[in-house]
């Protein structure tokens, strides 16, 4: 007997389309997982890893239940759903383990006190099971089919606050081992928030460190910040920016009806040799939505 076609475009509507939606996806955190390539690379810790990597305190990570469940560098978890729906009593993914801290449904924005155990989380075929550790600061890269389909510009990053954390963008040319010599660049992404409350949202996209072929001198920054409040006002480096309608144009807008709640801050072309802070001014006396 002949060996099964599993490539992604083998199977019939709707798979194709979920597969190709997914795998766009992947293309789009490119900048995300590269970082952890890079970090792989550099000491060996894996991209793809046990959640027992990053919890080895707690251990419940240790135990078999939770040998299909993985990290995605330090901020996504993945629950894959590796059983039949009829033996998953329906559309329901059972026992997602969620270590300690604050979790954020990848895809609703719903908002989960961990450690807990899901004992029902909702799944369709098109719904992967993914959490996000809050403070999570994701790069993304525009949509595209392959590297280096076009430039890397806008630069996106899916921002959820929760008190200060950082990550550090790392770039290179992505074709040659020119990496080996020094050949790249790195970023530094800053957050500072409140936990629980409202307030303040500050985010620093320090000046890209670092030289490669190829390099942008001038990008556009986009930010899409988790939050239940509409901000007041958003600043850049102290300069109030416009409040429009346009996603595409400068400025900021808010859709609370988007992951409960996402503020989108797009700028102008700047250096990516100079930082560039973003405030989002948030009252606290606002109670936060439950």
């Amino acid at each position: 007997a002949g060996k099964m076609n599993k490539s992604p475009w083998a199977y019939e509507e709707p798979h194709r389309s979920i597969h190709r939606d997914y795998l766009k996806l992947k293309m789009r955190l490119t900048p995300y997982m590269y970082r952890y390539a890079r970090a792989a690379w550099d000491t060996g810790a894996p991209i793809v890893r046990g959640l027992v990597w990053n919890y080895p305190d707690d251990r419940r990570t240790w135990d078999a239940s939770t040998q299909h469940q993985f990290l995605l560098g330090d901020w996504l978890l993945i629950a894959p759903v590796y059983t039949s729906m009829k033996v998953n009593k329906g559309w329901r993914k059972e026992d997602i383990y969620l270590p300690a801290g604050v979790w954020i449904d990848y895809w609703d924005g719903r908002r989960l006190q961990g450690p807990m155990t899901i004992d029902a989380y909702p799944v369709t075929l098109e719904k992967l099971p993914v959490l996000v550790r809050a403070g999570a600061i994701i790069p993304m890269y525009p949509a595209m089919l392959y590297n280096n389909q076009k430039p890397k510009d806008p630069l996106t990053f899916d921002i959820y606050p929760h008190g200060a954390s950082s990550f550090e963008l790392y770039e290179d040319d992505g074709l040659t081992r020119r990496y080996e010599k020094g050949e790249c660049a790195r970023q530094l992404i800053e957050v500072q928030a409140p936990e629980g409350r409202a307030g303040d949202i500050r985010i620093t996209v320090g000046k890209s460190v670092g030289a490669f072929e190829g390099k942008l001198a001038r990008r556009v920054y986009e930010f899409l910040v988790h939050s239940e409040l509409k901000p007041l006002a958003v600043t850049v480096d102290g300069r109030r920016l416009p409040e429009r309608a346009d996603p595409a144009a400068v400025g900021w807008s808010f859709d609370p009806a988007d992951r409960r709640g996402v503020v989108q801050v797009r700028l102008d072309p700047r250096s990516t040799d100079h930082a560039v802070v973003v405030k989002l001014d948030i009252d606290e006396r606002q109670a936060i939505p439950p």
